[in-house]
């Protein structure tokens, strides 16, 4: 794969059995969680470089399981309070190599309180959100996506 784009490390019905390892960009980047709602996903605007429309995400606290990360940082940066899908293990390689461990939902009450953290939010439709995200992260947002159609069935 090529330096722009994201490689899938691993895809399982349950979470990762042990946590992927650290990366040469230090600590593994814990978790994202793409939020669907009647076929829009929940983007948040960064408030620290890079600036960009991304989904909840954040760290794993040290002895934290990566579910309990998941909803922690859906909670925080969302006020969400959800069931979440395991998605896959992501390697971000134009960002240092982040490792992601990646987690879909599918909300119906989509009540969204952000912290500060962000700036913003929007419900984006899937393919405009697939076009602002850089190419690393579309195919973790595929595979959200892909994951989403089951969980809204």
């Amino acid at each position: 794969m090529g330096a722009g784009s994201a490689a899938r490390v691993a895809a399982a019905e349950s979470e990762p059995a042990e946590p992927p390892p650290q990366t040469t960009g230090g600590r593994p980047k814990c978790v994202c969680v793409v939020v669907e709602h009647r076929g829009r996903v929940l983007l948040l605007k960064r408030t620290t470089p890079p600036l960009i429309w991304w989904v909840p995400s954040g760290y794993l606290d040290k002895g934290e399981e990566w579910v309990a990360c998941a909803r922690r940082e859906l909670r925080e940066e969302t006020g969400i309070e959800a069931d979440l899908a395991f998605i896959g293990v992501f390697n971000l390689v134009e960002e240092a190599h982040t490792v992601v461990i990646a987690y879909a939902t599918a909300v119906d009450d989509p009540g969204v309180v952000i912290n500060e953290e962000s700036s913003a939010f929007r419900w984006a439709r899937w393919g405009q959100a697939l076009q602002e995200v850089s190419p690393a992260r579309r195919e973790l947002l595929l595979a959200a996506k892909r994951e989403s159609a089951c969980l809204s069935s």
